[in-house]
């Protein structure tokens, strides 16, 4: 089945059009940044309470790392603000001066605004 996934799909589901990736979610999040990053570079990222994805190195309000990527990486989120639900991009490139990231992650699994592009 392996060999032929779209027969696999059709034959098991009954689907005719079947999306497989090799590598998705955690995985593949991991994957890009270890391509990219060495152990311990900074990256920022949208934290997981403000829409972000758990991959995006998060951790607890008291410090605690629960994803490998904030073990790996050292991290730092930028929120939403709390009562427009929007993301304050200059708040944003205050702390990335500050923190100085290698990677800043534009992008989360739950984010329910729409990006300003002409600011990321």
């Amino acid at each position: 089945m392996a060999n032929c996934p779209s027969t696999a799909g059709v034959t098991l589901l009954g689907y005719y059009q079947l999306t497989e990736a090799p590598y998705s979610g955690s995985p593949a999040n991991f994957t890009a940044y270890t391509a990219m990053l060495q152990p311990h570079d900074r990256i920022m990222s949208l934290d997981l309470p403000s829409g972000g994805h758990l991959t995006y190195g998060y951790y607890t309000s008291c410090g605690m790392k629960i994803s490998t990527t904030s073990i790996y990486f050292e991290s730092l989120p930028y929120k939403v603000n709390s009562i427009t639900g929007y993301i304050n991009y200059d708040k944003l490139e205050e702390k990335a001066l500050d923190f100085r990231p290698r990677l800043i992650i534009c992008g989360g699994s739950a984010y329910l605004r729409d990006w300003d592009y002409a600011q990321d």
